[in-house]
């Protein structure tokens, strides 16, 4: 609702009167009240304006600090269930790792199990397994021609 003006039209001077001027109301106090009223009224009217228009920014930022308020809530939930993922992770990994000690040496065992099935050749200069190694003068001794394909045993 806009603030009321006073609408009367401008005092002029009337009658004189003999009163001292500190008595009197004079048309030019009347003036002046009017104008000091009327541009109040306006100062109201905008200030109306402005208080309806942070009205609905306040509106909106309530609205904000609910949602946000829920989204910290929801955050804080997955905050915990991550911290419960995490601290499950790091039990699996030291199950893990007992784990590949205990394949790591089996397959250490494996390994040498294996290789004590495998028959052994030892040269003065290798070891290698089912094979033995020479030296290039040995086998040119061993194999003279060489369109020739010799089996060595």
């Amino acid at each position: 609702m806009a603030a009321s003006l006073i609408t009367y039209t401008d005092k002029e001077q009337g009658k004189v009167s003999t009163s001292p001027i500190e008595k009197k109301y004079t048309f030019e106090n009347a003036n002046e009240v009017k104008d000091v009223v009327n541009n109040h009224a306006s100062e109201i009217d905008t200030n109306a304006v402005d208080i309806a228009a942070n009205g609905t920014g306040l509106g909106t930022a309530e609205a904000n600090i609910a949602t946000n308020t829920t989204d910290i809530a929801t955050n804080a939930t997955n905050i915990s269930s991550n911290d419960s993922d995490i601290a499950t992770i790091q039990g699996d990994i030291i199950i893990n790792t007992a784990d590949i000690a205990t394949n790591t040496s089996g397959i250490s065992t494996n390994v040498t199990a294996i290789s004590n099935r495998i028959e052994k050749n030892i040269g003065t200069t290798y070891t290698t397994n089912a094979l033995t190694t020479v030296t290039q003068a040995e086998y040119d001794a061993l194999t003279p021609s060489a369109t020739t394909v010799y089996f060595i045993v």
